[in-house]
């Protein structure tokens, strides 16, 4: 387990902790010319800042994504050569709009800043790249993005968000998981292994899910999933967190966080040996 100051090293994925991680920023054009396009895996981590209920910061979404990127790092067997770009921290977060101190791109322009950079990643040489994304708000552009890359560029494309890697089983109640999705006990827990210096404690409490109440009050009709409707933050709960953070502990915290790193570690290999190949021009 990393210790939660080496998870912050970095404002866009920290540590060095794999023979095989380069980082992007730190890499002249010729070592470019060194790839291997065949195993090489860019990953671009996509995030928000938005506001994340009265006890924690905008920055959460920001710092899971990069908490669990540095925890993978020295995961990464040393034969996945894995480039990670800069974090693009700002996100479509316009649900959350209402509340100070949200940052939003929209959705058009968001898609369009994406591609352009991944068009840049493919121009690199690269013929695989990861998107990871750490906000819930937005996985349906990504979606959209890997769609129209592998169609233009015939890459692999790859889409993953960092709360769909899953939980250690029976870490959280299970109506928790469920319904806690935004500042409940997961986030707050891993907050508090990740930057417990700007989790407020005194501030929290129990903020109840509209999206229970729906669920329990009709057959069909729900906040999201396969049925769901357009909401705002303040539909949901209007101190602007979702959940109830009261349980969270940082060792709960450190579990989810490595549980995430295993599993992307784990992707990551599976991108890297994924033949060429299958990537067919014509049927």
């Amino acid at each position: 387990m990393l210790r939660a100051g080496h998870h912050r090293r970095g404002a866009d994925g920290g540590g060095r902790g794999a023979l095989m991680l380069h980082h992007w920023r730190d890499l002249g054009w010729q070592d470019f010319r060194d790839i291997d396009s065949a195993r090489a895996v860019a990953v671009m981590p996509v995030a928000a800042i938005e506001q994340h209920g009265p006890h924690l910061p905008v920055s959460v979404d920001s710092d899971l994504n990069a908490g669990i990127v540095a925890a993978a790092a020295p995961l990464v067997a040393a034969d996945v050569p894995v480039y990670l770009l800069p974090q693009l921290p700002v996100g479509k977060s316009n649900e959350h709009g209402a509340y100070p101190g949200t940052l939003s791109i929209g959705a058009a322009t968001l898609i369009a800043l994406w591609t352009d950079v991944a068009d840049s990643v493919v121009r690199a040489g690269f013929r695989k790249l990861l998107i990871f994304n750490s906000h819930g708000g937005q996985p349906q552009l990504v979606d959209v993005v890997v769609r129209d890359l592998r169609v233009r560029h015939a890459i692999l494309a790859v889409a993953a968000s960092s709360y769909a890697l899953g939980l250690p089983e029976g870490l959280f109640d299970r109506d928790e998981e469920r319904h806690g999705i935004h500042a409940g006990d997961i986030e707050t827990s891993m907050m508090m292994h990740l930057r417990p210096e700007v989790v407020k404690a005194e501030k929290m409490e129990n903020f109840p899910s509209a999206g229970a109440t729906i669920e329990r009050d009709h057959q069909v009709l729900r906040l999201e999933g396969g049925v769901g409707m357009g909401w705002m933050t303040q539909d949901v709960n209007p101190s602007g967190a979702v959940g109830d953070p009261r349980p969270a502990t940082a060792a709960k915290g450190a579990a989810a966080v490595a549980f995430a790193a295993h599993r992307l570690a784990t992707l990551l290999a599976e991108i890297s040996a994924y033949p060429l190949d299958a990537i067919r021009t014509a049927p």
